[in-house]
């Protein structure tokens, strides 16, 4: 009986996605002719195709902390700044816009955030508008610091900037007289508090009304915790500045008790506050 002989055929198909090389008989390949020369070479192709372009995604909010790596509340909050910057274009954010990525990111929400707020301020991430009060700003020192991932070289950076700048008023506790101490923002002895322009008046009136109150001294973090009681932000790491105007023109003194260094009003503060009230004091100027 005579064999009959196959005809042997090759296909190859060269692609992005598809890529391969067969040899096949002549009813096979008849078949893939046919397909080819129809439409529905469109509706296998485009089954096959390629996904979207997935680099066009946003990503997240965790997204963003999966990228960075941050390991505090405050690297945390250099995040979510760069993240709402990037989404929404903003320059600017609030704590509060800070707080409602905490929860979108299912990370726990911070039980002091004007502490970590602070702990960004002072290692010079993020400031303070001057055009919008309680508004906020990535800094340079920001930018270097989230897009290198946090790195080891940021970390020692930080961990010496923090050491140098453990100064005279370096805080250890916040006294329980201070945390039942009753403050509001109106003292009929002096200006609103609100109503005062700079920080450094202001703590000039926290350690007023403290000491109306029986209370003669206030060290760094206490300063912080009675601004955070009521609503204002004065980051403990700044006081020193702030303050030292008013201790060469003897406002206030620094008496050290043990090892921590505290800060005093003295009579010509009062009065300098009092004459505030009146529209008659002249503001001591800041050292050169």
């Amino acid at each position: 009986m005579r064999k009959t002989k196959i005809e042997i055929h090759k296909v190859k198909v060269e692609g992005p996605i598809v890529n391969f090389f067969r040899e096949i008989d002549l009813d096979t390949a008849l078949k893939i002719a046919s397909i080819a020369h129809t439409q529905g070479e469109t509706r296998l192709t485009s089954d096959m195709s390629a996904p979207q372009n997935v680099s066009k995604i946003p990503l997240a909010t965790r997204e963003y902390l999966i990228k960075f790596q941050p390991k505090t509340n405050a690297e945390r909050i250099l995040v979510f700044a760069k993240y709402l910057q990037d989404k929404n274009g903003k320059e600017n954010f609030t704590a509060g816009e800070i707080k409602e990525q905490f929860e979108l990111a299912h990370e726990p929400i911070p039980t002091n955030l004007t502490r970590d707020f602070n702990t960004a301020l002072s290692f010079g991430w993020i400031a303070e508008s001057t055009r919008e009060r309680g508004s906020f700003y990535i800094t340079e020192t920001g930018y270097i610091a989230v897009e290198s991932n946090f790195s080891e070289t940021t970390q020692k950076k930080n961990s010496a900037w923090r050491g140098k700048k453990k100064g005279k008023f370096a805080p250890t506790v916040i006294r329980k007289e201070i945390q039942e101490l009753k403050i509001e923002t109106e003292d009929r002895n002096f200006p609103g508090y609100f109503s005062l322009k700079t920080k450094s008046e202001r703590i000039l009136w926290l350690l007023a009304v403290a000491s109306n109150q029986g209370i003669e001294t206030l060290n760094q973090k206490e300063i912080a915790f009675l601004a955070d009681r009521i609503g204002d932000n004065i980051p403990k790491k700044s006081i020193t500045s702030l303050i030292s105007p008013y201790r060469k023109n003897e406002l206030v003194s620094t008496p050290k008790q043990g090892e921590t260094r505290y800060i005093k009003i003295l009579q010509k503060g009062k009065d300098f506050l009092t004459n505030m009230k009146g529209g008659v004091a002249e503001r001591p100027k800041a050292s050169g």
